[in-house]
């Protein structure tokens, strides 16, 4: 007979132990008080490097442990101090073992910036050249200012172009700019979005690559107008606007977004679909839930993961989403992060991070941040092995960097005696509402029911060759049956 013996998942960060999980956290570093977490990244030889910016407008690029604890032996000093907004650290596209930082210089003139070292830390090469615009300084209005401070969305493209895009102040126009890594223009354009809806001044714009050939860009936006909803444009590789959808994601009774700027994340997924993660109300000034979709390019939702907490009487959020809410594995599977209030300390938050497959069944999710006030992310990679690399802070200037095994919550058969003689089935798989067990030539007398943290959800005896259970209650994700040592793995849509 077949024995499994389930490793339960403990955490560091509640008890002191961990199957590949870490969890760093640092109030300031080199005597500095902390500002912002940026980009994090790894490197062609494995090295994981974090941008980090601290008061009095200091900047560095650290090297971090691969525990994500941060070295301070050494580091990179970025020169040119306003450069609020989210910034992208890459492996150079050209040279091994080469890696950039790019980054804005708001003010007038508009500076961009790039810094290329190699993975010991040393600067190769930097660019500074002035772009065609100029910022306001700390968002107060001035002669020639035409746009604020704060870059929206700046990424790498598939073509290994930076574009950027900013609001212009005062009106419902863009600008968007196309440069090579030395700051060279290819393309600029402002547009103007047919959309009757109104606080551009608070719309958050999430700009990513929606094809690569022919190579098309998407922003979305949330339209505040009556009730909160989420728009997306697609633009050509020269911003001429291909397609306006005015709403994408409204299609429930409690599926209603936030106006807040905090409240999705929308990425390509593949040639085929996007990723849309998103926060809702229903009928109250809070959050209710937060929701995961891949959506086709037809604007139809294929799959869906809802995390639902209903609670009028509860005016603090519940759960919610950051800056950053996903990342993607190189096999197709998804990590997604969220935070929902702590239940011992409402002040505070608990950061859950999931797992899916590509039909966003949920396979593990795991709580690995604990009583935390107002934690933000802002990058998150996929390493080469599959880990995930999460770069955080909060509002009380600390930092965090959190490592996640890609299997670490998963229960693991660590003995096994012998092939156990029992014939049995357990059907359908996935499963909606029932599990079939069927036990065929012997009637097996115990069946036991784990989670994926290996924790007994159920155990009872069979009567008969052939059972049904009821499995409408349980929660999406992964179950183990165990029908007298024999185990089968099940999901439960």
């Amino acid at each position: 007979m077949r024995r499994i013996l389930f490793i339960l998942v403990m955490f560091m960060s509640l008890c002191g132990m961990s199957q590949n999980l870490y969890v760093q956290e640092q109030k300031g570093i080199d005597g500095m008080e902390l500002k912002t977490s940026n980009a994090v990244m790894e490197a062609e030889d494995g090295s994981l490097f974090l941008s980090v910016s601290f008061e009095d407008d200091i900047n560095r690029i650290y090297k971090l442990k691969d525990n994500g604890e941060v070295d301070e032996t050494k580091f990179i000093e970025i020169a040119g101090g306003h450069h609020r907004g989210y910034y992208p650290l890459f492996c150079h596209p050209d040279k091994e073992n080469t890696n950039v930082y790019v980054y804005i210089e708001h003010g007038e003139p508009t500076v961009y910036n790039a810094i290329i070292f190699d993975n010991n830390l040393n600067v190769l090469e930097t660019v500074r050249k002035t772009l065609p615009y100029s910022d306001y300084s700390d968002m107060e209005k001035g002669d020639g200012g035409m746009v604020y401070n704060m870059t929206e969305s700046c990424i790498l493209d598939s073509d290994n172009n930076i574009v950027i895009m900013k609001h212009l102040e005062e009106s419902q126009n863009l600008m968007l700019v196309k440069m090579d890594l030395y700051g060279d223009i290819k393309a600029e354009k402002e547009i103007f979005v047919n959309i009757n809806y109104k606080d551009w001044d608070f719309s958050y714009r999430s700009l990513f690559v929606y094809n690569e050939s022919p190579l098309q860009y998407a922003f979305t936006f949330i339209n505040s107008e009556d009730i909160p909803v989420m728009c997306m444009v697609v633009l050509d590789s020269d911003f001429n606007i291909v397609e306006t959808q005015e709403n994408i994601l409204n299609t429930n009774g409690y599926d209603v977004i936030t106006s807040s700027g905090l409240s999705y994340e929308v990425t390509s997924y593949d040639d085929n679909f996007y990723l849309a993660s998103s926060m809702h109300f229903s009928g109250a000034p809070f959050s209710n839930s937060v929701s995961l979709k891949k959506i086709d390019k037809n604007h139809k939702i294929e799959d869906r993961y809802d995390n639902v907490e209903l609670q009028e009487d509860v005016h603090f959020t519940e759960p919610y989403l950051s800056y950053k809410s996903m990342a993607k594995t190189n096999d197709g599977n998804i990590y997604w992060f969220y935070t929902k209030t702590n239940e011992e300390d409402y002040l505070t938050e608990d950061l859950y991070v999931s797992m899916f497959d590509s039909e966003l069944n949920l396979l593990w999710e795991q709580k690995v941040l604990s009583g935390i006030p107002e934690i933000e992310i802002m990058s998150a990679i996929v390493r080469e092995n599959g880990d995930l690399v999460i770069s955080g802070y909060n509002f009380w200037r600390t930092l965090y960097t959190i490592v996640v095994g890609r299997d670490f919550t998963q229960p693991m058969a660590v003995e096994e005696d012998a092939v156990s003689s029992i014939n049995a089935t357990v059907y359908p798989n996935p499963a909606q509402d029932f599990v079939k067990i069927s036990a065929v030539g012997s009637q097996p007398s115990v069946v036991k029911v784990y989670n994926c943290l290996g924790m007994l959800v159920e155990e009872f005896e069979m009567t008969s060759e052939e059972i049904e259970i009821n499995v409408s209650d349980y929660n999406p994700g992964v179950y183990f049956f165990n029908v007298n040592g024999e185990t089968f793995r099940i999901i439960r849509n």
